[in-house]
Formats: structure tokens, C-alpha cells, sequence
């Protein structure tokens, strides 16, 4: 799961890397250059037959729910980890566990201690 959560950090950091410093055109060869960046939207744009500036929104969407879907992978892989700490965590806050332990104790002072059948 790690190299799988690499892997996509590395794809949104590279892509969106490139994207800014070729916009602002802070590069020092033509891969960052504000041309290249205009001519490579431009093929996006007349392959998916949209307007180039519209490209960007798109591309972002796609790695919004790409992170939804790699985050909801990872969820459910570590769920036994997280889940018993995270309900633990919420009944704690919530008050829970308190009124349990209350429940037990008020219980068991009315109705005498449990002896075992003899």
C-alpha cells in the first residue's frame, strides 16, 4: 500500500509541479516553458474536444477523485488499526463509556451481587 500511496504522491506532486512553473514560465528549458505548456493543453484540449482552458479543471477533478479512490483503498486496508481506536475515541467524547460504567455499578448495588447457583 505504501508504493501504491507513493506512487500517486509522486504523480500529483510532478504533474501539478510542472503545471505551475510551466504557467508562470519559471523554467529554464523548453519542458517549463509557457509554450510548451500551451501546445501540450492544446493536444488535451483537441483530444477531448473541449477548450484548452477548461483542460486544468478537469485534470484537477480527475486527481480529486483519484484521491478519493486511493484514500478509500488505504481506508479500508487499515480499517482494524484506525476503526477500534477511532470508536473508542468517539465514545470517550461522547460520554459513553461513563454512562456504561455507571449502568454496571447502579445495577449491581440494587440488585445485590450475582452468586453462583449452589
Amino acid at each position: 500500500m505504501r508504493k501504491i500511496l507513493i506512487i500517486w504522491a509522486a504523480t500529483v506532486v510532478l504533474f501539478w509541479g510542472w503545471h505551475f512553473v510551466s504557467y508562470y514560465d519559471l523554467g529554464p528549458t523548453f519542458f517549463f516553458s509557457k509554450n510548451f505548456h500551451d501546445h501540450m493543453y492544446g493536444i488535451y484540449a483537441q483530444v477531448l474536444n473541449i477548450p484548452a482552458s477548461e483542460v486544468p479543471i478537469k485534470v484537477a477533478w480527475v486527481f480529486v477523485f483519484d484521491t478519493f479512490i486511493v484514500f478509500g483503498i488505504a481506508a479500508l486496508r487499515w480499517y482494524k488499526r484506525w476503526l477500534p481506536q477511532l470508536l473508542a475515541f468517539i465514545k470517550s467524547k461522547l460520554g459513553f463509556h461513563k454512562a456504561d460504567e455507571n449502568d454496571d455499578n447502579s445495577s449491581q448495588i440494587v440488585n445485590g451481587p450475582v452468586h453462583p447457583a449452589e
